[in-house]
């Protein structure tokens, strides 16, 4: 703990042979290597700056790198870093007691190769120790390489990472399976100030079932014309040669806004993309070639023309989402493209669903439009329009309001046994309200 390194030819931290790092007293040496790779603890370092956190002093390769072994700990969930939850202003103000400072670094902040059960939570990634002055590693902030349930954040003690400034991804995962990045702050200084890695926010490719939760994503942007920066981009997950398609892992409860592109999806099997806030991006979720699920999602205020929801082709399943104030289009659905578009809120935008082949009938039964007597356009309302090729009948005179779900349909429980089941309750109109929910 509570070391200085940096400078050094290669990683600062190394987990490749030795003894665990947390059982060493400081004075150190400035390279740190490890060699069981199992359950060793990096805490509370300044890695690639110097004494005061304020200046880089790279370390020739990787802030931190683990190379296979696991259970390895770079932070620490109960203590460090930083609070996700920005609406409240409740940012922790300065890197302090277990958590690492690792900026300035030559390649990525931290990579894991292999890595089985790791942990990397309550750091700060590419800025100073105040987090709010980037010192970008001049790769990815955090890179998974394969391996398995390695964990970037912590949703059970809210201990994300600040993530900012850093040259390539705030978070790159290649390959791999059931990784979680969850309750990280992604693009935001300390000061609420705009500092966003210059790539994506998080970027997931060819890896099966990796959860991203309860993150905030904002201004992954720049001037670009193709390949833009997005707050989440998967490319090529799950198992499109098994049916069913599936694995392409969950996009749940996240803000993401201010970015060119909120989610960008391309060629992934069975994406479910939940509970979100995706507002203030020039696009919202863009989907190619996937099969992709839309629930409980709130699109809003995006500003090009295709704005929304760009299902380009591929499948989509859109329900129970509030898709509204949009610059352009509410929903856009490309000619090759296979869409479900039921039981959502569709109001203020400019149009509401547009059907690039009208040959190819889209399910749009049971949407509310934004009036009583449903879409203009072909719809004959006066609600958001919709054109030829657009089923909407019957449509909503109302908009749908609390949701209740389950993540199963039927849970059977013998005699003397308990088990549970987790159940999503959701205000459309006013997600700030206060669902009472009454067992009996």
């Amino acid at each position: 703990m509570n070391n200085v390194i940096s400078g050094n030819d290669s990683s600062g931290v190394a987990i490749l042979s030795g003894i665990p790092i947390f059982t060493l007293a400081p004075p150190l040496p400035a390279r740190l290597l490890s060699g069981s790779g199992i359950r060793n603890r990096i805490l509370g370092n300044k890695i690639g700056v110097d004494a005061t956190g304020a200046l880089a002093v790279p370390n020739g390769a990787h802030g931190v790198f683990i190379g296979g072994g696991g259970s390895n700990h770079v932070g620490e969930k109960p203590f460090g870093g930083v609070n996700h939850e920005l609406v409240n202003d409740t940012f922790t103000p300065f890197c302090r007691l277990t958590c690492n400072q690792i900026s300035g670094n030559r390649r990525h902040g931290v990579f894991v190769l292999d890595g089985l059960r790791d942990d990397i939570s309550g750091n700060f990634i590419g800025t100073n120790g105040l987090g709010n002055v980037k010192i970008a590693n001049q790769g990815d902030g955090v890179r998974l390489k394969r391996g398995f349930r390695v964990d970037v954040g912590s949703a059970i003690f809210m201990g994300g990472n600040l993530l900012n400034g850093n040259a390539g991804n705030g978070v790159a995962v290649r390959g791999g399976s059931s990784h979680f990045v969850v309750t990280n702050v992604i693009g935001t200084a300390t000061n609420f100030v705009l500092m966003p890695n210059d790539k994506d926010g998080i970027n997931s490719a060819k890896s099966v079932g990796p959860f991203i939760d309860f993150n905030d994503i904002r201004g992954h942007t720049n001037s670009c014309l193709f390949n833009c920066p997005a707050g989440i981009r998967i490319v090529s997950q799950g198992f499109p040669a098994t049916p069913p398609c599936a694995g392409g892992g969950s996009i749940f409860s996240n803000t993401i806004h201010q970015n060119h592109d909120g989610v960008v999806i391309t060629s992934s099997c069975g994406v479910t993309i939940g509970l979100n806030t995706i507002t203030e991006n020039f696009l919202g979720i863009f989907d190619f070639g996937s099969s992709v699920t839309l629930i409980l999602n709130t699109v809003e205020d995006n500003t090009l023309p295709f704005t929304g929801i760009h299902i380009e082709s591929g499948e989509a399943d859109i329900q129970f989402n509030n898709i509204r104030n949009n610059n352009g289009l509410g929903i856009n659905v490309g000619e090759e493209a296979t869409v479900v578009v039921r039981h959502n809120n569709i109001t203020g935008n400019e149009i509401g669903l547009r059907n690039a082949n009208p040959a190819a009938v889209v399910d749009g039964r049971e949407n509310f439009w934004g009036g009583a007597g449903g879409p203009s356009g072909v719809g004959g309302g006066t609600g958001d329009a919709v054109n030829g090729g657009v089923m909407v009948f019957p449509f909503l005179s109302e908009p749908i309001s609390v949701v209740a779900g389950a993540l199963v349909d039927t849970v059977l429980i013998p005699v003397g046994v308990t088990d549970s089941v987790l159940v999503f309750f959701n205000n459309l109109i006013d997600p700030t309200d206060v669902l009472n929910v009454y067992g009996g």
